[in-house]
């Protein structure tokens, strides 16, 4: 953290985005507990998005959905705080409730939230979450696809938009020096599903 600030990085398993012209907050959760004795599959599974901005002073407040959530009353709010600019980097999440299957990973919604340490630090700006199979591009443009594709329900660490287009961090099996880019309309919404609000 620089003087207490939020940054980007990687919170021993909380993905977090800062970015700082907009002041706004992105995050993803993911993490699984148990194991089916039959087939190795995790028994519960604790996932979620969360989006927020840090006007004034923390504890900022937070929004969580499930990525590609289409109901506004699965939707809980919360907030993330940041331990003082004398200690280790660390954030807490706390919120109203429990997602699916997250009362039996972590508990978000007890009194103190769930803590994460910083395991380091990135430059990216968003994390966004892949809604459908994608291929990498070497350029922001339908050329140059690359034989690196990601699979649904992947984050990605956001560098640079432009023009509907995603400048992410390179995925450890691709070459670190190539530029990689993903249209936007192969991610899930950055924004929570709203309420319907047509009076007809």
């Amino acid at each position: 953290f620089a003087h207490g600030q939020l940054s980007s990085g990687e919170y021993n398993g909380l993905l977090l985005a800062v970015d700082h012209a907009t002041g706004i907050i992105t995050g993803y959760y993911e993490n699984h507990a148990g194991a089916d004795p039959e087939s190795g599959e995790p028994m519960f599974s604790c996932i979620f998005y969360l989006r927020g901005d840090i006007a004034g002073e923390p504890p900022y407040a937070v929004t969580t959905w499930y990525p590609g959530e289409t109901d506004p009353n699965q939707v809980i709010a919360g907030t993330l705080a940041i331990a003082p600019p004398e200690s280790e980097p660390e954030v807490t999440l706390k919120l109203a409730d429990e997602h699916g299957g997250c009362g039996n990973v972590d508990h978000f919604a007890e009194d103190s939230g769930a803590f994460f340490p910083l395991g380091g630090a990135g430059d990216w700006r968003e994390i966004r979450i892949v809604a459908k199979k994608a291929c990498l591009h070497g350029e922001p443009s339908d050329s140059n696809e690359l034989d690196v594709c990601l699979a649904a329900g992947e984050p990605v660490q956001v560098l640079e938009s432009r023009s509907g287009w995603v400048r992410i961090l390179s995925p450890v099996e691709a070459d670190a020096a190539t530029q990689m880019w993903l249209k936007e309309n192969v991610l899930h919404p950055a924004m929570p599903p709203e309420t319907d609000t047509d009076p007809s």
